[in-house]
């Protein structure tokens, strides 16, 4: 039986500090034996990606710990998406962990020997536009306000906390809705004017929205769910109720948002823009304009670790 091998790779710059001191005393701790342990730090965007494709190349079993948030373990992730020998852990010490808090707490999941005691399961992925996804994908409201922070933080004195409220105010003051259609497995559900689109392999993104509550990491099924037209004033009444995932119960759009809310689930889903004004697409934290974006399931196509309890 070939030796597990475990690689580190360690985002510096996720969340409020540089956790690689932290991740190699742990490491130290459990009493690895050097020779099967790999430390990557990662320098610019991309490299996480790059270096899991480079272990997956290899063909020796290899469990890879996404050392930062969502953004590094989407990269990770589409490193390893089609090597088998590869299973993908999660060590979260980014701003946003929504994927592992799906299975278990992130005080768990910080747990070195309890993640090298726990067990691997597979989960579906959504592939999107030439990438794929873990979590959830989405476009609209949310995503514009992601897509601009980088920019609010690049201005002088203007931190992390800070520049996300002057996206959301920056967006408030904007056009509210998109012009999109949507297909769901290649019938068309909703054509129109719309706030907000989800599509969920998980629940919940952005630390801790439940978009769809109701969704299944390992069900081969996607969630739609789609926030119709809203004025301001109704949007920011509905964001504690969309947070809280209110919105849906018992897998159905609750009655009280029935005219506000779509769910759909499915294999595949396109949202297409109506006119020629492109929307910011979401990507597991990561954002680019699109005018299309086709999503589809891939069942089983991920092997993670989840931490023993």
């Amino acid at each position: 039986m070939r030796t597990m091998h475990t690689a580190f790779i360690i985002n510096p710059v996720a969340g409020r500090q540089n956790a690689t001191e932290h991740i190699r005393q742990m490491i130290a701790s459990e009493g690895l034996d050097p020779a099967a342990v790999k430390l990557y730090i990662t320098r610019r965007s991309g490299d996480a990606q790059e270096i899991t494709a480079r272990l997956g190349q290899r063909g020796e079993p290899c469990l890879v710990f996404a050392c930062g948030g969502d953004g590094t373990l989407n990269e990770v992730v589409n490193g390893a998406f089609g090597y088998p020998c590869l299973t993908v852990g999660v060590l979260p010490f980014g701003t946003g962990n929504d994927f592992i808090a799906a299975f278990t707490s992130l005080d768990a999941a910080r747990d070195l020997g309890r993640q090298l005691a726990g067990e691997d399961r597979l989960v579906d992925l959504i592939q999107v536009n030439g990438r794929v996804a873990c979590n959830l994908c989405s476009c609209g409201f949310d995503a514009d306000v992601a897509y601009q922070v980088g920019a609010f933080k690049r201005l002088p004195f203007v931190g992390g906390a800070m520049a996300y409220i002057l996206s959301v105010l920056w967006r408030l003051l904007r056009k509210m809705p998109m012009q999109v259609q949507c297909t769901v497995d290649g019938r068309q559900v909703f054509s129109g004017s719309c706030t907000l689109a989800a599509i969920a392999n998980g629940r919940s993104y952005g630390g801790g929205f439940l978009a769809a509550p109701h969704a299944d990491l390992a069900d081969g099924q996607l969630e739609l769910v789609l926030v119709k037209k809203v004025g301001r004033l109704k949007f920011l009444q509905l964001v504690g109720s969309y947070r809280k995932g209110l919105h849906i119960q018992n897998g159905q759009v609750g009655k009280e948002y029935a005219q506000l809310v779509e769910a759909h689930s499915a294999r595949s889903c396109t949202i297409t823009a109506s006119t020629k004004m492109p929307f910011v697409l979401n990507i597991d934290g990561e954002c680019a304009p699109v005018t299309e974006a086709t999503f589809q399931v891939l069942p089983g196509a991920l092997r993670v670790r989840v931490p023993a309890r």
